[in-house]
């Protein structure tokens, strides 16, 4: 799976990925963002370690949901995390 990480520096506010990362002919790297999180409200840092978080979010609600002991979960909290991946999947 692909790691999603928070930018520093000059990236912060930025959720970028290793695949996004360019080799230039001179020798440096360019990293592209996957996203730019612009504070509204002082919470930039915040949904930017969310929307970093999310990859592995989704995995975990994936292996929750396909575990043989997903029987005790409730059954609520077991149908918002199948929802939760079907809006991740871009149903609603």
């Amino acid at each position: 799976m692909e790691k999603w990480h928070v930018g520093q520096g000059n990236g912060a506010g930025c959720v970028f990925a290793d695949a996004g990362r360019m080799r230039l002919e001179d020798g440096d790297t360019m990293l592209y963002p996957i996203c730019q999180v612009i504070d509204f409200a002082g919470d930039m840092a915040a949904n930017t370690r969310l929307i970093a978080a999310a990859p592995d979010l989704l995995e975990a609600l994936k292996q929750l949901v396909g575990n043989e002991r997903r029987y005790e979960i409730p059954y609520d909290d077991y149908m918002q995390a199948v929802a939760a991946i079907a809006h991740a999947a871009g149903g609603d």
